[in-house]
């Protein structure tokens, strides 16, 4: 598996579950930006994201990113912008399956953004992923699994700390889910 995506999605290396040749994920990155941030891979080095997902060829590509996006543009920008990152994922990697993951919840002391945006966001995002009708491309609610069903915000065990990002010990249950 390939990550695509933000701080958030950084997180996947930040806590070592996945090295970093497989994580196509920058702090700043935004649907809107994505074109601004490089990568290497495979000896390859400055690549844009396409280039560097089609060079690495992964069976499965987890795209997540949104939080960058909620503030800057509306939800109409950032679901025209994501659509053509998927039809970029796609059109690289043919053979891969991409999943796309909704934006995940802020603590509800945070400030940043509120969750009804964010939910707003998402649901948006559900409708693209769901119209492209096809088995290789899946939206993953990660939202669902993060939050607080008490508050509909970040759940405190899976707070990293500022409110946004995700902690790599939180415990919901039986489920460390952060």
């Amino acid at each position: 598996i390939s990550i695509l995506g933000d701080s958030i999605a950084r997180g996947f290396y930040a806590y070592n579950v996945l090295t970093n040749s497989y994580n196509f994920a920058s702090g700043n990155m935004a649907a809107w930006s994505i074109n601004d941030y490089t990568f290497d891979y495979g000896g390859k080095t400055a690549m844009v994201y396409k280039d560097a997902l089609s060079e690495s060829q992964p069976p499965y590509i987890y795209i997540s990113m949104g939080m960058n996006d909620v503030n800057m543009v509306t939800a109409d920008q950032y679901i025209e912008s994501y659509n053509e990152i998927i039809s970029s994922v796609q059109a690289a990697c043919p053979d891969s399956n991409i999943i796309v993951a909704s934006i995940t919840p802020i603590a509800a002391s945070s400030n940043f953004a509120s969750n009804e945006t964010i939910q707003r966001y998402n649901d948006e995002l559900k409708s693209l992923v769901e119209g492209y009708n096809s088995d290789r491309i899946r939206f993953y609610d990660a939202m669902s699994i993060v939050v607080d069903s008490a508050t509909g915000a970040l759940h405190p065990n899976c707070d990293g700390g500022d409110g946004i990002h995700l902690s790599g010990s939180g415990d919901l249950g039986q489920a460390s889910v952060c």
